[in-house]
This record gives structure tokens, sequence and C-alpha cells, in this order.
């Protein structure tokens, strides 16, 4: 689900086109769909992972299944916390699905990131976004510091499904804090 205003519409249409297809990597020879972005263009926020996982490859959107559900959650509560209604977006560093040699998932190399950057930036552009959230330490990592972005970096949505019920809460609550807090320290609400 993307959606772009009526002056963004071309240029993100654009975007969509030239990176479907990508052969910039070795990334493209495993992958199942490119994985580029949904929410809203221009947005407040870019909720940004490391890479897509099996079900956004194979599905071509990020965060799709149960983080889709649990990515829903944390936009609802930190928009409620923070009292604004951000419009929002989805992407990933690189945007193909990394595997290590049995198949599983893996994070990007920064070889990967690099290679994955102009199509990074480009969307980055078209975003707008007034505060970037990386969500995990993976994503952090290979993050370029030379954007000029206020960024936060907050827990990977795996890293909350995969632990306890009571585990699950805190740390979506902390993810919530996270976001919130950096809305308020970058003065970003209206």
């Amino acid at each position: 689900m993307q959606f772009a205003t009526t002056q963004l519409q071309g240029r993100s249409q654009a975007h969509n086109v030239r990176w479907h297809h990508c052969q910039g990597c070795q990334l493209c020879s495993t992958r199942d769909n490119v994985v580029l972005w949904r929410g809203y263009v221009p947005c407040d926020v870019v909720l940004l992972e490391d890479a897509p996982d099996r079900i956004s490859s194979a599905e071509g959107y990020p965060h799709t299944g149960e983080t889709k559900d649990l990515i829903s959650t944390l936009i609802k509560q930190s928009q409620f916390e923070s009292d604004w209604k951000f419009r929002w977006a989805l992407s990933s560093m690189v945007s193909c699905r990394p595997t290590d040699d049995r198949g599983n998932n893996r994070p990007p190399s920064q070889q990967e990131t690099d290679l994955c950057g102009p199509r990074l930036r480009e969307f980055l552009a078209l975003a707008q976004p007034k505060l970037v959230v990386l969500l995990g330490k993976d994503a952090a990592k290979v993050w370029d510091k030379g954007m000029s972005y206020p960024t936060v970096t907050t827990f990977h949505p795996s890293e909350i499904l995969n632990t306890t019920d009571s585990e699950k809460a805190q740390r979506l609550m902390c993810s919530v804090a996270d976001i919130v807090c950096a809305i308020e320290v970058h003065e970003l609400a209206p």
C-alpha cells in the first residue's frame, strides 16, 4: 500500500520503476521480489529496518504478517502518546533479502548497503521525513551517518515478537517511548 501526494505521484512511480528490477549487487540473484516501501510520501516519520525478511521478499512489501500488526500498533501508540498523528513510511536499508548459505536471513553487508544507498537516498528525498526510526541494531550499524536526518534506534519487530509475552509488552512500550522521546527532543510535533 503506497500513497503519494499528487505532486509526488510521478516521482514515486518513477522511483518504483527505476528500482524494481535492480541488478546492482549479488542479492538480486536470490530475491523473490524487490521490497521498496509502503506508507505515505511525503511523510513525517520513516521506519527503516536493515533488510526484508523471507515473507516480505515473497510478498514484495516491507513488514508483512505478524510484524505488520506490530508496526501498526507501534505507530498508533506513538501517535497517541505524542498527541501527533504523523504520516509514516516503511522501508529497508537494502531492498533485497540477504541470505546465508542455508537460505536463512542475515544482515546485509556494508558493501550491499552501500550499493543500495542511492535507492535509499532517493526514497528519503521523496519521503522528506522529519525523523528516521532505525529498527534494530543491524539497521543502526549500517545507517549512513552522513545522512542529515534526526534518527532514533529502537527494537526491530522480530526482537519484540521473539520474546515472552511480558517482554513483548515491555519492549513495545520501550519502542514507543523511544519514538515519542525523539519527537519531543527534536520538537517535531506541530
